[in-house]
């Protein structure tokens, strides 16, 4: 399958959602500067990710609304992509 200028976005974008998080997790050097940068925090964890670190609601709740902006970007590139083929086909 011919990966094009959609699938590319979309895995950038997916990137820089979930890359940080594990990161995080797994080197202590990245975790600690996540947590200086006020990116993860170590009061109030509502989802942890590693030794007491992790999201807050505020944090939480960012991170959906940009789950929720990624996911309608996605969907409208889609229908874009599904209409100039639809036309390209006429």
């Amino acid at each position: 399958m011919k990966e094009n200028d959609t699938d590319t976005l979309i895995y950038i974008l997916a990137g820089m959602i979930f890359v940080p998080p594990m990161l995080a997790k797994f080197v202590p050097g990245v975790r600690d500067a996540l947590v200086n940068w006020h990116i993860l925090v170590t009061d109030n964890v509502l989802i942890p990710f590693h030794d007491g670190i992790g999201l807050d609601l505020p944090r939480v709740l960012i991170v959906l609304c940009a789950v929720g902006a990624i996911v309608s970007l996605i969907v409208l590139l889609l229908r874009a992509r599904a209409a100039r083929k639809e036309k390209a086909e006429k």
